[in-house]
C-alpha cells in the first residue's frame, strides 16, 4: 500500500479538494507543518501527522460551518485498508481519533500524538484570517518557538510542498 493510494481515497469523495481554504493545498500545508512539528518535537509522529493532513478535511462539504466533517473523515480513516497498511492498526486508530475530534477540541496536551495533528492544522489558520492562539495548542508553547512555527506554517500555506516530496519525507523519516 502507498501514500498515493491513501490520497486517492481522500480525493475520491472530496467535495472541496480544489478549495484554497480546505482543499488539497491546505492538506499539503498541514502535512508540511506536521512534518516540521515531528522534526522539532519527538512526541509527534510524522506518519500520523501526514495521514491526518490527507484525511482531516476530505469529507468537508462547506467552507464555513461543517460540524460533521471530522466524524466523516474519521469514518474514512477507520475504513481505510491503505491507512492501516501504512501505519498499522494502532496508529491508524490515532489518525481516526484526531480526524474525529479536530474541530472543537481545545487542545490535547495529554495525548501528544493527537495534539500534534490538531496543532499542524491550527498553525495554518492564517490562511483564513485567524491568528493562531497558543491557548489552543498542545505541543509548541514557548513564545519564540510558537512564532517560528506560525511563520513556517504561513510559508507552507503560501507554497505547500508537492505530495511526492511530503511522502518522501515520511518514508525517510
Amino acid at each position: 500500500m502507498s501514500w498515493e493510494r491513501l490520497l486517492a481515497e481522500a480525493r475520491s469523495g472530496s467535495k472541496l479538494k480544489a478549495s484554497p481554504d480546505h482543499g488539497e493545498r491546505h492538506w499539503r500545508a498541514v502535512a508540511a507543518t506536521g512534518l516540521e512539528l515531528a522534526r522539532r518535537d519527538d512526541r509527534a509522529d510524522a506518519g500520523i501527522c501526514v495521514a491526518f493532513a490527507v484525511l482531516h478535511d476530505c469529507r468537508r462539504v462547506s467552507e464555513y460551518r461543517d460540524p460533521q466533517h471530522g466524524p466523516s473523515a474519521a469514518r474514512v480513516a477507520r475504513a481505510s485498508a491503505s491507512l492501516r497498511a501504512l501505519l498499522g492498526e494502532e496508529r491508524a486508530g490515532i489518525v481516526a481519533t484526531a480526524c474525529n475530534d479536530h474541530e472543537g477540541t481545545i487542545h490535547c496536551r495529554e495525548w501528544p500524538l493527537v495534539g500534534a495533528c490538531f496543532d499542524a492544522d491550527r498553525f495554518t489558520l492564517g490562511r483564513v484570517g485567524i491568528d493562531p492562539d497558543p491557548r489552543y495548542f498542545s505541543l509548541i508553547l514557548d513564545d519564540s518557538a510558537f512564532s517560528e512555527m506560525v511563520r513556517f506554517a504561513e510559508g507552507a500555506s503560501d507554497a505547500p510542498p508537492k505530495w511526492a516530496d511530503l511522502f518522501a519525507q515520511v518514508a525517510s523519516g
